[in-house]
């Protein structure tokens, strides 16, 4: 990142005074006005100093699909994690830094069952539909993950959501969100890593809430860059 820094040179000024009697009320106020001067350009340079954004703050601005400055960095689950019952579970750490991102798991109580995921904070998400609840989205292979605008849907990122498994008659997130039978469909996340964003995948099956597998996972390293769904390098 190039960043351009704003400096304010302050002018000296001189004032001779060459009279056979000196004025010395005059130089006075020469010297106060060069005071009031020079700490009116100091205040500048400290003025324009604090307006500079933090890196954070930076506006996220489009990028190409094959950035060279990014950095993938990828994990083999070996074997698959494999889900057969409920209360089973997957804490995913999506860096490998000992800190879950994001929880996935089945439940079931005595009136429903459903399979959901959960990020470990507010700031943490997944792509997702949300016309009540939230809906995680099964992404295709190749598909760029990155700020919303790039979708098409009405897809937002959310923190929390439950995935939509076969029932889907046009109601709640549509058929779009339906992971039911879906094999090798990808979770569009991001997540935080020292204060900044990161965007990354996960693959998976799922069969149904009990039964689903996640196999892979990758996450690019540079900030605010994105990944395409599947991209391991």
């Amino acid at each position: 990142m190039n960043t351009k820094w704003v400096a304010t040179q302050n002018a000296g000024i001189i004032v001779v005074v060459s009279q056979s009697m000196k004025n010395w009320g005059l130089l006075l106020s020469i010297c106060a006005l060069s005071l009031v001067i020079s700490c009116t350009k100091s205040d500048d340079l400290e003025t324009i100093a604090n307006d500079l954004p933090f890196e954070d703050e930076l506006p996220i601005e489009d990028d190409p699909p094959n950035n060279s400055e990014s950095i993938i960095v990828y994990t083999d689950i070996e074997p698959d994690y494999v889900s057969v019952n409920f209360n089973d579970f997957y804490n995913l750490d999506l860096n490998n830094d000992l800190v879950i991102d994001y929880t996935l798991k089945s439940l079931k109580d005595s009136n429903d069952e459903w399979f959901e995921i959960r990020s470990n904070n507010n700031v943490n998400a997944c792509v997702s539909v949300t016309p009540w609840y939230s809906h995680p989205v099964p992404l295709n292979m190749d598909t760029v993950i990155f700020n919303p605008s790039g979708f098409l849907n009405g897809e937002s990122y959310v923190s929390w959501g439950f995935f939509i498994v076969g029932d889907c008659f046009g109601g709640e997130g549509g058929c779009s969100a339906d992971w039911k039978d879906k094999t090798d469909r990808y979770l569009g996340l991001k997540f935080i890593i020292d204060g900044k964003l990161h965007y990354g995948w996960a693959r998976l099956d799922v069969i149904s809430t009990s039964k689903w597998a996640i196999k892979d996972y990758a996450y690019n390293a540079t900030p605010n860059k994105l990944i395409l769904a599947g991209q391991k390098e």
